[in-house]
């Protein structure tokens, strides 16, 4: 398998973009929330080959835990409608939620706790390889 070729900057600059817009989806469907974009976090991490690399992001908001189902049922149909495989949407008996879906470039989780006001996003790149096939440091 050939991995696709980008510096960090392409890679960060996609996977940041690919996350705003599972985010913006979820607050569109969130009736109250709170979300404070620069708490986004992302770091690299190898795989595959030499200089083979993943980009992994995190991000997160409070929303009352009675809208977290509905808000992962929309965003389940709205990603299924985009190209994404849902993988599963699983509730816990005490009240979180767990959605998990993947695309050629993403695998993505959306996860909450029992009661818990926060809801948070996990969105993790297909490997990739930087031009000169050295491990990103950045």
């Amino acid at each position: 398998m050939t991995l696709p070729v980008r510096t960090v900057e392409q890679a960060r600059s996609r996977v940041t973009a690919e996350l705003a817009a599972i985010v913006a989806i979820m607050v569109a469907a969130a009736a109250d929330h709170t979300h404070d974009p620069n708490r986004a976090h992302m770091t690299t991490a190898p795989c595959g080959q030499k200089g083979g690399y993943k980009i992994a992001a995190f991000d997160g908001f409070l929303l009352p835990p009675d809208q977290h189902l509905t808000v992962a049922e929309i965003l389940r149909h709205t990603l299924a409608d985009a190209g994404y495989t849902v993988d599963r949407l699983d509730t816990t008996p005490s009240g979180g939620i767990q959605l998990s879906f993947h695309n050629q470039d993403y695998e993505a989780t959306i996860a909450s706790g029992a009661g818990n006001d926060s809801i948070s996003v996990y969105l993790m790149s297909a490997c990739q390889i930087t031009p000169d096939s050295q491990f990103p440091l950045a």
